[in-house]
């Protein structure tokens, strides 16, 4: 199980990634700065995403797999308590991130 989580994560990862990516054009206006670094920027956020929705999957089967053990109950309540609050910090950068960027690019 050590060695295949790692590996189904990395695999999950990638396609998502892949086709988020935008097509880069050689010779686009000056604004090309700013869609680089808002791109980059999109790239982490989904990154940080799809680690937040594992980490509550983990912290789920951690619940599961407690056996009424209330340590192990409080580590894993502790972990979907944090992973859900770096969902939502994520998600909250993704639509600060989409409404400069529009701003910038279209000022």
């Amino acid at each position: 199980m050590k060695r295949i989580l790692p590996f189904l994560s990395g695999a999950l990862m990638f396609p998502g990634l892949a086709s988020a990516a935008d097509i880069i054009v050689k010779n686009t206006p000056t604004d090309d700065y700013y869609r680089t670094i808002g791109n980059v920027l999109t790239y982490f956020l989904a990154v940080i995403g799809i680690v937040s929705v594992i980490g509550i999957a983990v912290s789920g089967v951690l619940y599961l797999t407690a056996g009424g053990d209330e340590k192990r109950v409080e580590r894993a309540k502790s972990w979907i308590v944090y992973t859900v609050a770096a969902l939502v910090v994520t998600l909250i950068g993704y639509v600060i991130l989409k409404l400069v960027s529009r701003s910038i690019i279209n000022s």
